[in-house]
């Protein structure tokens, strides 16, 4: 579900995009335990706050590095297991990770934002589908668990899935993923 709600979260809308800690790498939430927690938040409410915690943690750099290449020292919060997996050397080069996902959505972004109005137009779809048209550039989002089509012309320009696919009028998108379509381009 992360990709799906990051896929159009400020990526294909018109004004700034934003990218929180870690969402670049597919980073989510995490769990800190009571006795590690360092947010003010969740001290000056004894507890019955979770604060912030769970986003704070530190970013993973280096794969197979204490602290995931984080810092030599311990961090303020706990590396969560297994982010070092995650790391950013981990992902650089490899062309299924989340962090060139990001690269490629961003470049895309950067010409494209230039072409379209200030404004959008909510299409009809069947609930658990988002789609909007954003000037030539049609958005779709499917946060079903299972895969959906939709009657959406144009070249597909990115999608979060590699099974995401447009052909003859009909965008097919697997289940959590989410595909921009240029409507004006020859098919």
């Amino acid at each position: 579900m992360l990709v799906a709600h990051s896929f159009i979260r400020g990526r294909s809308l018109p004004g700034q995009a934003f990218l929180y800690q870690g969402e670049e790498l597919g980073l989510e939430q995490v769990d800190i335990a009571p006795d590690q927690r360092q947010d003010p938040f969740y001290i000056h409410s004894g507890g019955k706050e979770a604060g912030r915690d769970g986003c704070r943690v530190p970013l993973p750099w280096h794969k197979d590095q204490p602290n995931a290449g984080f810092s030599n020292a311990t961090p303020w919060l706990p590396m969560p297991a297994g982010w070092d997996g995650l790391a950013v050397d981990a992902q650089v080069g490899s062309a299924g990770s989340m962090l060139v996902f990001y690269q490629r959505v961003l470049a895309l972004r950067r010409p494209l934002m230039r072409m379209l109005p200030n404004q959008l137009r909510w299409c009809p779809a069947p609930e658990g589908i988002l789609a909007y048209e954003h000037g030539r550039l049609t958005v779709a989002v499917n946060f079903l668990a299972r895969p959906i089509e939709l009657p959406v012309r144009g070249r597909l320009l990115i999608a979060s899935q590699p099974l995401a696919r447009s052909r003859n009028g009909r965008l097919t998108l697997p289940p959590n993923s989410g595909a921009w379509v240029d409507n004006l381009a020859d098919l």
